[in-house]
């Protein structure tokens, strides 16, 4: 299973810097999945592994060697695109054949290895029909078994499912996590689906203008993000966030937002004084019917209802901010009532107000 490294890699489109001297490095057999913003060098950053387009500096290592100035086809990897880009004038075995026919497999080879590709991938009943014939789930299996065939153990992914709708979409990334195991991959997977990033990857790698911003397992990269940015982009519903600052007075610690917000004192281990941003997964907002105000309560209002399903979700006007919590029961509130915050610091994330990094308690 290869071994990918990647050494300061940069590359500009004119004064742009779309990939601006990143490292990473993907153990052999891991499944690595890159998510960002639109723009944020993801693309640039697989094309330059590919070979399709040159770093303007750094290097691109596979098994330690330095493939950096070798072609494409020299590299040994397999990239499946966003659209399947299959031969519209041939048939599915057709277009499964061309990377064997690029590589002078035997012929006598070729029908066999085609046909234990396409059993793999439920294509057996598919083999003589041509692309305008298939559906989009089927055709982008066709540029998964033709990125396969060739015997490529490293395999590149540039947003391949995110045309599909969201139950084929976790159809075939179940395909994708078999066929890792039964063929050895190694995966780069490029996705701008923070949900698809989550589920998919052994540790997930969070890029913004070219630079990487976090790279974690899905659970560390949730649960404990290194910066705002990191903590706004996970999560849907959104984060809620207050800015404040952060005062300590003989000993006792206290969170006063820039609001009109009543203070928050903090027991225990607290974050550094200064200028703060305070930050509450929609999860865990605890916040209920206006009773008699606890030692900690801020007043809301709630705005509307969601309905997802399996959770429901109540839109709060917490001191003109909106702020996203758990609906707690069918008639418990109505829109427009006063409800009141009771925030927990065991569920808080702090974050510098200059830097954006993440501030844990002293």
């Amino acid at each position: 299973m290869p071994h990918l490294q990647l050494e300061q890699l940069v590359r500009t489109y004119g004064s742009v810097r779309a990939v601006d001297g990143l490292s990473l490095e993907v153990a052999s057999g891991e499944h690595v999945v890159v998510v960002g913003p639109s723009g944020g060098g993801k693309t640039s950053l697989l094309r330059m592994i590919a070979g399709l387009d040159d770093p303007d500096g750094g290097r691109v290592r596979l098994d330690g060697r330095d493939v950096t100035p070798e072609p494409p086809e020299r590299r040994g990897l397999g990239m499946v695109f966003q659209t399947p880009a299959l031969l519209p004038h041939r048939d599915v075995a057709g277009n499964l054949a061309l990377p064997l026919e690029l590589q002078r497999v035997p012929a006598s080879e070729r029908p066999g290895r085609i046909r234990a590709m396409a059993e793999q991938l439920g294509l057996a009943g598919l083999l003589t029909s041509r692309p305008a014939e298939l559906s989009g789930g089927e055709a982008q299996r066709v540029a998964l078994g033709r990125a396969l065939i060739g015997g490529a153990r490293l395999l590149l992914l540039d947003e391949p499912f995110s045309g599909l709708d969201a139950p084929l979409r976790r159809k075939l990334s179940a395909l994708l996590r078999e066929l890792r195991l039964r063929h050895g991959l190694t995966l780069l997977h490029v996705t701008h689906d923070q949900q698809e990033a989550l589920a998919a990857g052994d540790r997930v790698v969070l890029i913004d203008r070219g630079r990487v911003v976090q790279a974690a397992p899905p659970g560390v990269i949730y649960r404990q993000p290194a910066t705002g940015f990191a903590a706004a982009f996970f999560g849907d519903p959104p984060m809620n966030w207050l800015d404040g600052r952060i005062i300590s007075d003989r000993g006792q610690a206290r969170f006063e937002p820039a609001t009109d917000l009543p203070a928050w004192p903090l027991p225990g281990r607290a974050p550094a004084a200064g200028n703060i941003r305070l930050a509450i997964r929609p999860e865990a907002v605890a916040w209920g019917a206006v009773t008699a105000p606890g030692p900690v309560s801020w007043p809301a209002t709630v705005q509307r209802v969601e309905f997802w399903g399996a959770t429901s979700w109540a839109v709060l006007d917490v001191a003109g901010a909106c702020w996203w919590a758990r609906w707690p029961g069918p008639g418990t509130v109505r829109v427009g009532d006063a409800v009141q915050l009771r925030p927990d610091p065991a569920t808080a994330h702090w974050f510098d107000a200059v830097s954006d990094l993440r501030i844990e308690p002293d």
